[in-house]
């Protein structure tokens, strides 16, 4: 696990000579699912290699939101055990998480504050039909 991010770093340096994309496809899910792993020191090493995957900006905000935010929920909802919910809390309060999160939480809105301009705006008076 330790080794994940400079996998990842290499991978990226190479991706036009990969087949796929190895991040997103096979190093990131690993990561996820590690982070609800029974042991604790694959937990944290997991958390520390997501957090400097996020930093390095080596994942696309795409797959975070689709990958990671969906078990970090999990993980902090009231069934989880202890332990689980205060790592997640932990990961989601780093600074290199928050912040990407952040981002896209801006993203959304300003794209829904988009749609609701195109939404209001009148119709032009000269695609109205004439009827005299």
């Amino acid at each position: 696990m330790e080794q994940v991010p400079h996998v990842a770093m290499f991978c990226q340096e190479f991706r036009g000579q990969l087949r796929s994309p190895v991040v997103p496809g096979h190093l990131l899910p690993m990561v996820v699912k590690f982070l609800t792993d029974s042991n604790n020191q694959v937990r944290k090493t997991s958390q520390a290699a997501l957090l400097v995957l996020l930093e390095q900006g080596l994942v696309e905000r795409s797959d975070v939101q689709d990958q990671v935010c969906p078990v970090i929920i999990r993980l902090t909802e009231a069934d989880s055990l202890d332990d689980y919910r205060t790592e997640a809390v932990a990961v989601s309060e780093n600074n290199s998480f928050h912040n990407f999160h952040l981002q896209l939480f801006r993203e959304r809105v300003n794209t829904e504050k988009n749609s609701k301009k195109r939404a209001r705006r009148p119709t032009p008076i000269t695609a109205w039909p004439l009827t005299l």
